[in-house]
């Protein structure tokens, strides 16, 4: 039984380093290929949060964003210290690909509440300012597009898009501010 865990240990390494090599050689379809291998055999490895974290990336960069946002996820998650950054940014463009609007609101809340350091993407923050408008969410709309007008980002339909949810939600004075802008 010893020799057996011995022989494992040194599998899950093997894994880990031929995925690692191939990493270094630019070979980045597979080293995820690698370590999602590493991680179908040993689930609990200590490469678990890099592992997730290459397989998610490649996935992005793959923009096959559905597979790629949970292995983000689950590297933020297992090292924030790592992977929090990183990760975080890259999941707000799988959300935003994936035109998931409640999960994108989720994400941007846990990024800020977490101590995300970059700003939100502008054009995630335009986005999620439409969808919520068109979805008669005018106080989620309104709460996400002044973040446009402080950055100095905001374009003449932000400006607009703002004014009307402003009057839809009985806003006038705020309303004409927005307008006139």
């Amino acid at each position: 039984r010893g020799a057996q865990h011995g022989r494992g240990r040194e599998r899950e390494l093997g894994r880990w380093n031929h995925a690692l090599i191939h990493g270094q050689l630019g070979d980045q379809a597979r080293m995820a290929e690698t370590f999602e291998m590493l991680l179908k055999e040993f689930p609990e490895s200590a490469a678990k949060a890099k592992a997730n974290y290459w397989i998610g990336k490649t996935e992005f960069e793959k923009k096959n964003y559905k597979k790629a946002a949970p292995h983000l996820s689950e590297a933020r998650k297992l090292d924030k210290e790592q992977y929090f950054e990183r990760s975080s940014l890259a999941l707000m463009f799988c959300l935003y690909n994936l035109e998931d609007v409640d999960a994108m609101e989720k994400e941007i809340e846990f990024y800020k509440k977490n101590g995300g350091k970059a700003a939100t993407p502008s054009d995630v923050i335009r986005w999620l300012g439409q969808k919520s408008y068109e979805r008669g969410d005018y106080e989620h709309a309104e709460k996400f597009l002044p973040e446009l007008v402080l950055r100095k980002e905001a374009v003449s339909g932000d400006y607009l898009l703002l004014a009307r949810s402003r009057a839809k939600l009985g806003k006038l004075k705020d309303s004409v501010g927005s307008f006139d802008n």
